[in-house]
């Protein structure tokens, strides 16, 4: 059996190598990171104001449709690169996902 301080190596090698991953080219997760959350507030805004829209006779359905997709079209072209440069954590993308589905139908629900 090996002494007790050779037994904490292996323990502080996993914590570097979780340490380095994570500070490993931290610089472009955070450039990821900051794109998307700015192109998502710029679609925040069209969609409240698409959802405005939908009861002005002025704006046809196939218009609100035409400008929904393509508002989803760019929120998919702003996260596609937090998938490639940024781990996602399971039980994080649960409690957020369902918090962001209770803040948009508080802020959009029919009341």
């Amino acid at each position: 059996m090996l002494p007790e301080q050779w037994q904490m190596i292996p323990n502080l090698g996993i914590a570097v190598l979780v340490t380095w991953d994570f500070m490993s080219d931290y610089g472009t997760k955070i450039a990821v990171l900051n794109s998307a959350r700015r192109e998502c507030q710029d679609l925040e805004t069209e969609w409240r104001q698409l959802w405005l829209d939908v009861d002005s006779a002025a704006v046809t359905d196939s218009d609100i449709r035409e400008r929904n997709k393509e508002l989803s079209r760019r929120l998919g072209r702003a996260t596609i690169p937090m998938d490639v440069h940024v781990k996602v954590s399971e039980k994080i993308n649960v409690a957020t996902t369902a918090d962001a589905y209770r803040v948009t139908e508080d802020r959009y629900a029919t009341r």
